[in-house]
């Protein structure tokens, strides 16, 4: 079983495992690479770039990294090029006492169809998965350098035995024996695309010392193996909320072939959650005016025979509901992230990807003390309705695979602390318009222990904060009131073409009376807090001895024409 390192860096993930009958631990690395898959393969390829030496020469001086071209075994004569293949020797240097390493390895790449490929796609556009495999070099010669090396010169006639090393020198010999120890190393680099400009990247590599050094001394120092992702994340990083924009873009262009693929199971998945609760008829739901919004409405209901209350929110999201059921089933996303405080108490992540639309996933919630973090373990999914409604739900996973927290980073947190806690629920999501959608979110959380009552009233809108969240996110308020405005303003160029009732010729007639009856003097001057605007005020009081009421109006007029 795969054993998580517990890193500070969340952003890659890393693994390490132990296979019955290896003396040597295998290590394992993914992330998300802001760039094309091909300019990963090309970037891990080109093993002797410019940066990668001069990223080498920092860390290992002047020692050996090259590739170069194979001879055949028993002839003098250079085999055929092949652009999938390449064969390299680079050199590692070793805290002292150790002697350096070498490394004599083959790589070859290629390109796999992936397996969800919908087969009604006939233009052959569907992103592939690339391939590059390495695995201890075969060959007993070296010939001249293809790429570059500090080192000016490699031998082209003389075999080199297992356990030794070639190492060319500046000296006229060419080549000495400076008892440099072999690693062999083997390994694949998987490089999937997500989106135009994205893909996930995982490295699964072992290495072999064949030196003397104690097996656990190698597994330590050869975790940082994983550092070649870490380094290759590092720099294609790009903005990201730019990320998040063109994940989702991806998501809603993959909508309808995986609505074709939604199983039976998944349908269940979410109908059993939708039946848990009546959360249409608002009878029973109380309204929770004081953490409501304008726009976003919560409320709570009680189900008898439960011991935590459900919750629910409701509004109006201003995207269309493809898009806004991407930003919510991206819980990892960048901006969801960001908002996190202290990421390292309260860490998130997705553990399996079962289907595009089905997901396994852990959260933790830090508590205020002396109260223990919730751990939250769940899976989730999402499905159409024949009302075109889109509804995501999540439950609770329903087998102990992913209990052992050997699998799953949990920050800062200590495993025997954490107390599992559950949440199950769903998202609706309808279509209401141009680039508009009504969302309704209900939720139920069980925190599986003794939790006073005022900290389980916070966590009611918490748990319902993803709602205020995707609501910001693609707020168009601004741009909606000027489409508003616009349209209005269309009307009054083109008033010639109004029909107004009787009723409303009457009150512009009466208003307008009156006001045009007011004197400019009998208005009190008032400090202004603009100079170009000039206010004044005048108090009317109207005695009504016939209702026994005193009614005051106050007016404050602006411009010194008193513009009706």
């Amino acid at each position: 079983m795969w054993t998580r390192l517990r890193e500070g860096d969340l952003s890659v993930k890393k693994f390490k495992k132990m296979k019955e009958g290896d003396t040597s631990a295998w290590w394992k690395a993914s992330a998300i690479v802001h760039t094309t898959a091909e300019q990963v393969l090309a970037f891990v390829w080109l093993y002797c770039s410019n940066l990668r030496m001069k990223e080498h020469q920092k860390k290992d001086g002047n020692l050996l990294r090259v590739v170069y071209e194979p001879f055949a075994t028993d002839t003098v004569t250079v085999l055929p090029a092949q652009h999938n293949t390449q064969h390299i020797v680079v050199q590692k240097s070793m805290p002292p006492p150790f002697r350096p390493r070498e490394t004599n390895v083959r790589y070859v790449w290629g390109i796999i169809n992936n397996s969800n490929n919908n087969s009604n796609n006939n233009n052959n556009k569907h992103p592939k998965t690339l391939i590059m495999a390495f695995e201890p070099a075969k060959i007993n010669f070296i010939s001249e350098q293809k790429g570059r090396t500090i080192s000016k010169k490699m031998s082209k006639s003389v075999t080199r035995p297992i356990n030794t090393s070639v190492h060319p020198t500046n000296s006229k010999e060419g080549r000495q024996n400076i008892g440099i120890v072999q690693l062999e190393t083997r390994g694949l680099w998987v490089i999937t695309p997500l989106a135009q400009d994205l893909c996930e990247v995982t490295l699964v590599t072992n290495i072999v010392d064949k030196g003397k050094i104690p097996t656990s001394m190698v597994n330590a120092k050869m975790g940082s193996a994983l550092n070649a992702l870490s380094f290759l994340k590092v720099f294609y990083e790009r903005n990201g909320l730019v990320v998040d924009t063109e994940l989702r873009a991806g998501f809603v262009k993959n909508v309808p072939r995986t609505v074709n693929s939604i199983t039976a199971e998944q349908q269940s998945f979410v109908q059993q959650q939708m039946d848990s609760i009546d959360y249409k008829d608002d009878n029973g739901w109380e309204k929770l005016e004081r953490d409501s919004s304008i726009f976003v409405k919560l409320s709570k209901k009680h189900n008898k025979g439960e011991s935590y209350v459900w919750s629910k929110a409701t509004t109006t999201i201003d995207t269309s509901a493809e898009n806004a059921l991407a930003w919510i089933w991206d819980y990892c996303s960048n901006e969801r992230l960001d908002t996190v405080k202290k990421l390292r108490k309260n860490p998130r992540e997705v553990i399996k990807h079962k289907a595009p639309n089905h997901n396994v996933l852990s959260t933790i919630k830090a508590l205020p003390w002396p109260l223990r973090a919730r751990q939250f373990i769940y899976e989730n999914t999402w499905t159409k309705q024949d009302d075109d409604a889109y509804v995501f739900a999540w439950r609770p996973q329903t087998t102990d695979k992913y209990d052992d927290n050997r699998l799953v980073d949990i920050g800062n947190n200590k495993a025997n602390k954490l107390v599992r806690a559950e949440s199950k629920g769903f998202c609706t999501l309808l279509k209401v318009g141009n680039q508009k959608c009504e969302l309704t979110w209900v939720s139920h959380v069980n925190m599986n222990g003794n939790i006073p009552a005022k900290v389980m009233d916070r966590q009611v809108p918490r748990s319902l904060g993803a709602v205020f969240q995707v609501r910001e996110t693609f707020s168009r308020e601004e741009e909606i009131d000027q489409e508003e405005r616009n349209e209005l303003m269309g009307v009054m160029k083109n008033h010639e073409n109004e029909v107004y009732s009787e009723e409303e010729n009457e009150m512009v007639g009466r208003i307008t009376k009156k006001m045009e009856s007011v004197k400019h003097d009998l208005f009190t001057p008032l400090n202004s807090p603009d100079f170009r605007t000039k206010v004044s005020v005048r108090i009317f009081i109207n005695f009504d001895f016939s209702n026994e009421l005193t009614s005051n109006f106050c007016s404050s007029l602006s411009d010194e024409h008193f513009a009706h």
